[in-house]
């Protein structure tokens, strides 16, 4: 409008910099293009005199709603009951909105503080809204779970505090959640389940479990109690040499027959000699003398049967017998590979055909745990509570066990040496029998 203009006035209008166009009020514009424009109008009075100072406006169109985007969240199961969510937009000079957990939005700045979250699962989304009051439609989200409780672990069974065990211990345990883990003798903590069960030397012990759950929450019990080692016991068994004797008979302490150093009970070349062994006195034994006992045990045939001893021997060449029966169908034996001994256990059938179970390489010249067992169909062998086997054994007569002899080729100590005419069939009870020099063996 232009009172000054007089009887006879147009307007001319400019869009963006274009010609001078005539116009009337209200002038309108369709299908402007996104961004800033500019109008402007002026009056051309009746002689074709024009305003020199247009009124003009300056504008932005926007139709485009902001990106909303969170920079920094929790994820995952956290073990805190808050959280600290960072947010930010494409665009400058926005508002924003959040929602925590489903509830109405309400404007909010970055970082967003949660506070006193509950357990369980929790979802956040927030949205920005431009100056032209575009709002984001896909509003940005974040989920995570809150989890500030600990395992509940339980040992369930196993040796009680301040107790006394023998050297196999078997610990059983419940975790209600998480990854477990175990360790015994203050070793490393390894991955673990339960049943968890290892042998241990005598003397002071401890155990100890511990789960963590995916939010790094713990829960840990221990037991420390005492590991109690002994010789083999006279129970069930048909013949058991202590070795601790310190002379030239050596009592059966099963009962029965005793045996004796060297093949009489006279001093001779190829007696072994006594010394320190596994539990007590032992024998050591020099191959190039042939050193020997001589066991006449009258046990008659047995086609079940389990031998027991511990063995030291030393890394010499070729195959040495540590124990075979009479008629030589069942043998004990070590072979050197490498500077370490291997062990084995051979039974022939009838008809002549030979089983024989061999163990992994150990250490030469140190104390092992031997255990072999024949109860048909199968042959097995445990070296210090490592079980290797063989099947498809049919003895049809059953071994003669009416003499023993220990030594002849092998050289090294051995101590307590016993014998059963009853199979031992399974792990935990052959490992029972089985008590660590030192450490732990799992």
């Amino acid at each position: 409008m232009s009172p000054d203009a007089g009887a006879g006035a147009t307007f001319e209008c400019q869009l963006d910099g274009s010609a001078w166009q005539p116009c009337s009020s209200p002038q309108s514009y369709a299908n402007l293009v996104m961004g800033p424009h500019t109008f402007a109008v002026r009056v051309r009075d009746a002689v074709g005199n024009v305003d020199p100072s247009p009124a003009t406006r300056t504008w932005t169109i926007d139709a485009d709603p902001p990106e909303t985007t969170i920079t920094a969240a929790p994820s995952g199961t956290i073990s805190m009951a808050s959280a600290s969510i960072s947010f930010a937009a494409d665009e400058n000079e926005v508002t924003y909105e959040c929602s925590l957990d489903g509830a109405a939005y309400t404007a909010c700045t970055s970082p967003y503080n949660a506070l006193m979250l509950a357990q369980g699962a929790h979802t956040f989304s927030v949205r920005a809204t431009d100056v032209a009051g575009n709002t984001d439609p896909s509003p940005a989200t974040a989920s995570w779970t809150v989890d500030t409780v600990a395992p509940t672990l339980v040992i369930t069974s196993g040796p009680d505090d301040n107790s006394t065990s023998g050297p196999r211990v078997v610990f059983t345990f419940t975790a209600s959640e998480g990854s477990v883990e175990c360790s015994a003798g203050g070793v490393a903590f390894t991955p673990c389940a339960s049943p968890f069960g290892f042998n241990s030397a005598a003397g002071a012990q401890t155990f100890a479990v511990r789960s963590t759950d995916a939010a790094g929450n713990a829960a840990s019990a221990t037991r420390s109690w005492t590991i109690v080692c002994t010789p083999p016991g006279a129970t069930g068994a048909l013949g058991l040499l202590h070795l601790d004797d310190s002379d030239q008979v050596l009592a059966n302490a099963a009962g029965g027959a005793s045996a004796t150093l060297g093949t009489t009970d006279q001093p001779e070349t190829v007696d072994p000699t006594f010394t320190t062994g596994r539990f007590n006195g032992g024998l050591a034994f020099t191959a190039a003398e042939g050193d020997l006992v001589a066991w006449p045990l009258a046990a008659g045939g047995a086609g079940s049967l389990s031998i027991e001893l511990w063995a030291a021997p030393s890394a010499l060449a070729g195959t040495r017998d540590i124990l075979v029966s009479g008629d030589g169908r069942v043998a004990i034996r070590v072979t050197t590979s490498g500077g370490n001994v291997a062990f084995s256990a051979s039974v022939v059938e009838e008809g002549g055909a030979t089983h024989a179970v061999t163990s992994a390489l150990v250490a030469a010249s140190t104390w092992h745990h031997v255990l072999a067992s024949l109860g048909e169909p199968t042959l097995r062998l445990w070296v210090d509570g490592a079980r290797a086997d063989v099947g498809d054994v049919t003895l049809g007569t059953a071994p003669a066990l009416d003499s023993l002899r220990l030594g002849g080729s092998y050289g090294g100590d051995l101590d307590e040496v016993w014998l059963s005419g009853t199979a031992i069939t399974d792990d935990e009870t052959a490992r029972g029998r089985f008590c660590p020099v030192s450490g732990v063996v799992y």
